[in-house]
């Protein structure tokens, strides 16, 4: 729920579902060595990737830190 909470800002899904499809983009143009993490748009339900994470694991770890470290961020 928190992955949920994290791309759409709500606390649960609506009754009626959300307004809007969720949406993914993939960011490119990132430096050598980059360490950026996934990022969402709450208001366009949209997550953002960055292209150079190139493994399972890796995605995993970036998309928890990002979730975890962004708690309380907007009172999410």
């Amino acid at each position: 729920m928190d992955l949920i909470k994290w791309m759409t800002g709500a606390s649960q899904i609506p009754p009626l579902g959300f307004p809007k499809k969720f949406t993914v983009e993939f960011v490119h143009g990132c430096t050598a060595g980059c360490c950026c993490r996934p990022t969402a748009s709450t208001c366009d339900i949209t997550i953002k990737l960055p292209v150079h994470i190139n493994t399972e694991q890796n995605m995993e770890d970036m998309i928890t830190s990002a979730v975890k470290e962004s708690y309380g961020f907007g009172l999410i």
